[in-house]
Order: structure tokens, then C-alpha cells, then sequence
């Protein structure tokens, strides 16, 4: 499992390179300094969410639980990542 692991990072690392190049390094860079900083607030709001909606859960679904917050944070994005990445296997759930 933890060669899986080391797999998929290192997919993940090979697939933004080349996202990276296809897109252009300059390209990347204008857009970002059109945004300037307004990309922070773009970002804070989603992460925020994430983080608030991460320490309700905690408090209203687990009671004494000893994981830290950051560990259930990664384990709540994970779960998010698979529903939204395999989608219609879920359809058939919703049947």
C-alpha cells in the first residue's frame, strides 16, 4: 500500500508538469498578476469552509474522539475527493 502511495504522488507530480507545460509558465504567470490579491481570497474562502465545517462536524457527530483536526480535515477531503472523482459510480447509489 505504501508503494501505492508513492505512485500516485508521483502520477499527481508527473500530470501537473506537463499540465504546467502544455499551459505555459508566462500564461500562468500573467493570469496570476491580473489577480493579484484577489487569488488569496479565492482561495481563503473554500479553505475556511473546509476548516469550520470540518470542526462542526467533529464536535456535533464524534464525540471524545483523538484524532487531531488537520487528520480529520485530510480524512473528510479525501472522502469528498472520491465522491466527486468517481461520480457515477454514485449515481447508481442514488437508485
Amino acid at each position: 500500500m505504501k508503494y501505492l502511495r508513492y505512485a500516485g504522488i508521483v502520477l499527481g507530480v508527473a500530470l501537473a508538469a506537463v499540465m504546467l507545460r502544455q499551459a505555459g509558465w508566462t500564461s500562468i504567470r500573467h493570469t496570476l498578476g491580473l489577480l493579484g490579491w484577489g487569488y488569496a481570497i479565492v482561495l481563503a474562502y473554500p479553505l475556511t469552509w473546509i476548516f469550520l465545517s470540518t470542526i462542526g462536524w467533529r464536535f456535533a457527530c464524534i464525540p471524545n474522539i483523538n484524532i487531531s483536526l488537520w487528520e480529520l480535515t485530510a480524512i473528510r477531503l479525501a472522502g469528498r475527493l472520491s465522491t466527486r472523482s468517481c461520480r457515477p459510480v454514485t449515481w447508481g447509489a442514488n437508485r
